[in-house]
């Protein structure tokens, strides 16, 4: 009977660990919506049109998995007060970020399209982005549209008012 006691807390403890196993996994902390901001650029149908703007993203961690809620263009005073700003619309959401490393990721299925008359259609796609200390930045190619977007630096702001948003990386 001690044998089969020691197979079913083997099991048991087996079990726990698994259950354990997402502790140690790459994840972003803390949970929360966190907000990046700052100037943006697009340029769409190999470069014959180039769009700077600024950007306001929003990030939801829960469970310590990043998503991207939204994304808002707006003319951007500090790069020529681009109008063109006004007819881009993020969609597709909620772009996935994987983490690849302790300072940088993917956002998975970006996709911006003109409205109002703009013919822009990027992606979807992957758009390859760093964070450290609180600090984002892309920079990446999205097809179809054969489009490039690429950002400054985005501080990372915590709506809630506490820490920081980074990556936990093993």
């Amino acid at each position: 009977m001690t044998f089969v006691k020691s197979i079913a807390a083997s099991g048991v403890l087996a079990v726990g660990m698994l259950a354990a196993a997402p502790s140690f996994a790459s994840h972003f902390t803390p949970d929360g919506t966190f907000t990046a901001a700052g100037s943006t650029s697009l340029s769409a149908l190999g470069g014959a049109i180039r769009i700077p703007c600024h950007s306001v993203f929003t990030i939801q961690v829960t469970g310590g998995v990043g998503v991207v809620t939204s994304a808002v263009f707006s003319p951007d005073p500090a790069n020529g007060n681009n109008a063109n700003c006004n007819n881009l619309q993020a969609t597709n959401y909620n772009w996935a970020l994987n983490i690849t490393s302790a300072t940088a990721g993917i956002a998975q299925g970006v996709k911006v399209v003109g409205i109002n008359g703009n013919p822009v259609t990027c992606g979807a796609g992957p758009v390859p982005l760093t964070l450290n200390n609180g600090v984002a930045t892309f920079n990446g190619q999205l097809n179809p549209g054969a489009c490039a977007v690429a950002s400054g630096a985005l501080p990372v702001t915590n709506n809630g008012g506490g820490a920081t948003l980074s990556i936990v990386y093993p």
